[in-house]
């Protein structure tokens, strides 16, 4: 049975409970229940505690519906964009080791954006530098100043407000 299924079954049972009862008791919000009833997500092992304590289910029944105890073919439940090599090195640890993990997974995911960013911003600075390290030495910095404060240089019809500078504000080396 799916975990989807198994919570189904438990709220049934509960008669009539809805998603916002059930947040609010797990400490999430009505939308992340949303997910877990359709199978995009499931609960991590501190809320699967929650959720067996608000239904007076034993902690190992809900954790194994979830996915977070051994039996046989139970992979970690990761969210959907993981690797496989990854799932797979993560299905291999200790079921509170695979819940911290996935906690931080979002937190991971945001500093590689951040780290990309960083590395797109470097090369397209670097290309204006040596685009302008071509130039004699005034022009070039009076250029990199002006790209600097976002001066700029397309003539536009009024009324047309100019786009942001893609060039970061940075100290001319």
């Amino acid at each position: 049975m799916s975990f989807p299924e198994y919570l189904k079954g438990l709220m049934a049972r509960k008669g009539g409970m809805t998603q916002r009862a059930l947040a609010a008791y797990v400490g999430v919000t009505p939308p992340t229940v949303g997910d877990w009833l359709r199978g995009e997500y499931t609960p991590r092992p501190a809320q699967c505690k929650k959720v067996a304590a608000y239904f007076d289910r034993p902690e190992q029944e809900v954790l194994r519906a979830a996915g977070h105890l051994g039996g046989e073919g139970t992979a970690a439940r990761v969210p959907p964009g993981v690797r496989p090599e990854v799932a797979a090195r993560l299905a291999e640890l200790p079921p509170e080791t695979q819940g911290i993990i996935l906690d931080f997974l979002p937190a991971l995911e945001h500093i590689a954006q951040e780290l990309r960013a960083r590395e797109e911003e470097d090369e397209l600075w670097r290309r204006a530098k040596a685009v302008l390290a071509r130039l004699p030495r005034d022009r070039a910095e009076k250029w990199i100043r002006e790209l600097e404060e976002g001066t700029d240089f397309l003539e536009r019809p009024a009324g047309v407000p100019p786009a942001p500078s893609p060039i970061p504000k940075r100290a001319i080396g």
